[in-house]
C-alpha cells in the first residue's frame, strides 16, 4: 500500500530509497517487485524534485535483473531487463544531461553495454 495525502510523493520516496540503500541481495521475484514500485512511483509522480534518482534505483534493479536473468540462460527475461535498463538509463542521460544524475545514468549506460560486449 503507497502513502497518501499532500506528503505522499515525499513519504513513498523516502521508503524506496531507504529499501534501496538497506535490502540486500534479492531474489528476482523481489527485485522485479521493486522495480515495479519504482515504476509506479514515476508513472504517479513524473515531475517529482527527485523523479531521477527514483530512476536511477529503478535502472539498477533493471541492470540486476538483466544478469540474474542471464546467469539463468532465460534468454527472453534476459533481453527484456536489458531492454528497459538501457532505456531507463538513456532517458536519464538525455533529460538530465545537465545534472550529476544524467552523468550517472550515461556512465552506467556505458559500462552495461561494456557487459554485453564481454558477454557475446
Amino acid at each position: 500500500m503507497a502513502p497518501s495525502g499532500s506528503h505522499a510523493a515525499d513519504c513513498w520516496f523516502r521508503i524506496i530509497e531507504k529499501s534501496f540503500y538497506f535490502s540486500g541481495e534479492l531474489d528476482r521475484d523481489s527485485l522485479a517487485f521493486a522495480a515495479a514500485q519504482k515504476q509506479d512511483f514515476l508513472t504517479n509522480y513524473p515531475s517529482y524534485e527527485k523523479a531521477d534518482m527514483i530512476g536511477i534505483y529503478l535502472s539498477i534493479d533493471y541492470r540486476d535483473l538483466w544478469r540474474g536473468c542471464r546467469e539463468t540462460g532465460d534468454r527472453e527475461c534476459a533481453a527484456r531487463y536489458l531492454d528497459l535498463a538501457q532505456e531507463t538509463l538513456q532517458g536519464i542521460a538525455s533529460d538530465y544531461s545537465d545534472m550529476n544524475s544524467g552523468d550517472i545514468a550515461a556512465r552506467m549506460l556505458l559500462r552495461v553495454e561494456k557487459e554485453m560486449g564481454e558477454q557475446k
